[in-house]
C-alpha cells in the first residue's frame, strides 16, 4: 500500500508507520476506483453509474507505506473496505470476502483490478441505510 507518494506529489507517512505496524487489527477504507467514480443505490442495491478512471487494485505501486503481506499473521488483522467490496488479508493474498448487493463480482470487481484476489465464500454486504 502506498499512502504518501502520488507521482511528483509527496504527502508523507505522517503517524501512519506508527499506527499500522502496532495496531491489532486495520481497516483501510476507500472507493474502490478514483477520477469520476459514481455511484447510486436503487432499490437497496449499488450501482456503478459510471467507473473511476484510476484503479486503485494495483499490482505495484510507486512507494510502499505498508507491506500487508509482512504482517498477514495471527496477530493482525488487516481489512480493505470500499463501497462495492470488502477484502480481507490472507495467507496467500488478498482475498474477496464480500460484496455490495447488485455487485457483479466479474465485472465491477475483478475486471476493475489488476491481479486476482483470492475468493472463497463471498458473502453479501449490508448496505448502511437499507430498508429492512
Amino acid at each position: 500500500m502506498n499512502v504518501s507518494r502520488f507521482g511528483t506529489r509527496v504527502a508523507g507517512v505522517g503517524g501512519f508507520v506508527n499506527i499500522s505496524q502496532t495496531a491489532k487489527k486495520l481497516v483501510f477504507c476507500c472507493t474502490f476506483t478514483s477520477g469520476g467514480l459514481k455511484i447510486a443505490v436503487e432499490d437497496d442495491r449499488l450501482r456503478i453509474v459510471q467507473e473511476g478512471k484510476t484503479r486503485k487494485f494495483v499490482r505495484s505501486v510507486e512507494q510502499l507505506s505498508f507491506n500487508a503481506a509482512h504482517f498477514a499473521t495471527d496477530q493482525q488483522d488487516v481489512l480493505y473496505v470500499t463501497e462495492r467490496a470488502v477484502f480481507r488479508r490472507a495467507q496467500g493474498g488478498l482475498e474477496l470476502v464480500e460484496v455490495a448487493p447488485g455487485i457483479r463480482i466479474k465485472e465491477d470487481v475483478l475486471d476493475q483490478m489488476a491481479f486476482a484476489p483470492l475468493i472463497r465464500a463471498v458473502k453479501p454486504m449490508a448496505i448502511q441505510g437499507a430498508a429492512k
